[in-house]
């Protein structure tokens, strides 16, 4: 019970260095500061290290919904760094995802699970997680293709932030699945497709993401993110690692509704107007 805790404790974190990070960027976007960026991106990848640290301490589709809360961190960061209004629209979404969240952990009951490594070979063999992959190589063949044909248009925003959600759920993914074969004594040619998804996919979703708050909005960016990001988590974790297949047919229902919900109120964030303020400014001189 203590180490549920641990990872909670380590879920948050991660969010909290998750929203820190992109803010951070945000603002050296419109400072034009090579260190405030550089922090940035330090702060956003030290988070999937802490992110799949969390992991170790209880079930991937339990802690997955708690880096929606990253929305909630960004919303005291906003008005601090860059002066947003915190409107109407903004409380409607965090009450949905704080509701959101609620509703996945009350229905989760799966306990931490000890496998073998006959067991952890089989597990990407599964037919539900096949169907999960052809879903995600679907939405990354039609997001990949219109940033290729368009990636400065406004419709290419939510794109940047299906792509780059979608390469971190695989991130995490492939970071636990190293991580459970590793505990179970795998030789090194087992842990070396694991380990090399999590170099690729890791590097991929930075480089997506960056280049998503650079061309865009974050105010769009980033909550289509973050949804992406913990709906590919926790139903990649829930169907890869069975922990599904435990929930009664109702916990199930309950669960997806509440991944739902969460979707919802991330996304409603982005039909939030830019503020101007978000560009950088003509008379600013880079800051080194």
């Amino acid at each position: 019970m203590e180490g549920k805790w641990v990872g909670v404790a380590l879920a948050l974190l991660a969010a909290t260095m998750n929203a820190t990070g992109i803010n951070l960027q945000r603002l050296a976007k419109r400072r034009a500061s090579m260190r405030l960026a550089l922090l940035g991106v330090l702060l956003s990848t030290g988070c999937g290290l802490v992110d799949v640290a969390s992991f170790a301490f209880a079930p991937q589709s339990f802690l997955a919904p708690f880096g929606a809360l990253s929305l909630l961190v960004n919303l005291l960061l906003a008005p601090t760094l860059h002066g947003d209004a915190v409107r109407p629209l903004d409380l409607v979404a965090t009450a949905l995802v704080v509701c959101g969240v609620a509703l996945c952990l009350a229905n989760h009951s799966v306990a931490p699970r000890d496998w073998s490594l006959t067991q952890l070979r089989q597990l990407p063999y599964g037919h539900a997680f096949h169907a999960w992959l052809a879903v995600q190589a679907a939405l990354l063949c039609v997001g990949g293709g219109w940033l290729l044909h368009a990636p400065s248009r406004p419709s290419a925003a939510p794109c940047f932030a299906l792509v780059a959600g979608l390469l971190g759920g695989c991130t995490v993914l492939s970071a636990k699945f190293a991580g459970e074969l590793a505990a179970a004594g795998a030789p090194l040619h087992d842990l070396a497709l694991p380990g090399a998804g999590v170099g690729l996919f890791a590097a991929a979703q930075l480089l997506v993401l960056n280049q998503g708050v650079g061309r865009h909005s974050s105010l769009v960016v980033v909550p289509v993110f973050v949804a992406t990001f913990v709906c590919a988590n926790a139903i990649g974790g829930g169907l890869f690692f069975e922990e599904f297949a435990a929930f009664t047919p109702e916990q199930r229902r309950s669960y997806l509704q509440g991944a739902a919900i969460i979707a919802v109120g991330n996304v409603c964030l982005s039909f939030r107007t830019p503020d101007v303020k978000d560009q950088p400014g003509e008379g600013e001189k880079k800051q080194l």
